[in-house]
This record gives structure tokens, sequence and C-alpha cells, in this order.
């Protein structure tokens, strides 16, 4: 028998729970599911393709599923498109989330991000329309968006997503296409508006002009350098 993550094929045996721990990369299996395993080429339960702790590949047609626990990434395209899928629970051991690695999961409402979550790769998410809520991690160090002449993130076309709980090292942007963008852009609009008035005000009191703070006679009707209008 193979450990279908790390290919040990040493075990400690505990009958009295019927489980068996991975010597190498310390998973635990139940006997049942480890011959399962076994018995299948490298397919978890005939659902989940693993290889080296990546998940390949979800071959079932569950509406929820929990990925194996020591499932350490979710390969590039694993669930893309898998318009049935609403639930998935990631396991503790989960580092990446690899490139449209969920897109286009049209269903998709709940998942859970866990602590040791490093990366969320380029459209990971992308398209994931019925998701509302997402709260990443602060372990996670790279969310892969890109902002040329077409802005791309692993968040675009999540229309129904109105809360992100965002750690503060990530720019708000990497969350355009979504509802929490707009919000996020609207408040930094009203705090440039606020600033400005407020630097506009204490330019007028100093008596410059308010728009490029060129000191100004009180005579001057309009400023010589931006020529800003006085009223």
């Amino acid at each position: 028998m193979k450990c279908m993550l790390c290919g040990c094929s040493e075990f400690k045996i505990d009958i009295t729970k019927r489980e068996a721990r991975c010597s190498g990369c310390n998973s635990t299996y139940s006997l049942d599911e480890l011959l399962s395993i076994n018995s299948s080429n490298g397919m978890h339960n005939n659902e989940f393709v693993i290889e080296s702790g990546t998940l390949k590949k979800y071959l079932g047609v569950k509406t929820s599923i929990s990925i194996p626990e020591g499932v350490t990434k979710i390969g590039e395209s694993c669930f893309k498109d898998m318009y049935m899928l609403e639930e998935v629970k990631l396991p503790n051991t989960i580092k990446v989330i690899g490139i449209a690695a969920f897109e286009g999961c049209e269903s998709l409402k709940t998942i859970n991000l866990p602590y040791g979550l490093r990366e969320i790769g380029y459209v990971a998410f992308e398209n994931c329309k019925s998701l509302e809520t997402l709260s990443i991690p602060d372990s996670v160090t790279e969310i892969t968006a890109y902002f040329l002449s077409t802005i791309t993130t692993p968040f675009l076309g999540c229309s129904s997503l109105r809360e992100v709980r965002l750690p503060d090292r990530f720019d708000y942007r990497v969350l355009y296409g979504t509802k929490v963008y707009e919000k996020y852009a609207e408040r930094e609009k009203r705090e440039k508006e606020r600033m400005q008035e407020q630097l506009e005000r204490e330019r007028i009191r100093k008596g410059l002009c308010p728009k490029c703070g060129e000191e100004e006679p009180l005579f001057r009707r309009k400023c010589k350098r931006c020529g800003y209008k006085f009223s």
C-alpha cells in the first residue's frame, strides 16, 4: 500500500481505531479508505486525482465536497466549469490555489480559505457568480492579478461577492470586478474629495490659490499659475 500524497509505503497501524498514519507525511487514513485509494490507481475514493500533494482533478458530481487532509495545492483548472459545485471545504494543509482552479463554478456559494494558505492564483475564482462572502487569511502573501489594458483578477465576474475580508498588505484593486471593489473605490473617492477640500480651505486661510498653492495678492482675480478664478 502507498500513501497518495507522498508515495510512502510505510504506515503506523492503529487496529482499535482502524486508522493508518503515513510515516512519510503523517497523513491519516481509515483502513478502508487506504485500501480504496490503492485499489483505484491514484484516485481517492474514485473522485480525487492527487499527485505529490497536488489535487489534479475531481471526478465526482457532488454539490458539496471536502478536499482530503494533506492536499497542499489545488491544481490548475482543477474544478473549472463545474457548475454543480456549491460548497467546498479545504483542508488546513492547503498552501496554494492554482490558476483557474475554480473558474466558472457558477453555483459555488461557500468555500473556506484556511490559515496557512499562501497563494491565490490568476483567475482562480473568475465567474463564481454565486459566491457572496470570502475571508482571505493573513497568511496569504500573493494574489495574482494583472492591471494592463485589460484588468484581470482572481475574482473577476464574481457578481454576487458583497463581503471580503482582505489582508492589509493588499490593494483593494485585486477585488476588481466585484461589488466589494466598487464600495472600496467609492470610499476612496470620497476620502480624496474630503482631503482636497481640507487642503483648499487651508490654502485660502494662508492667502494661497486653493488649487495649486501659488501665493496670490488679494486684489488678483485669477491665479497666474493654474488659471483658477477667485470668486
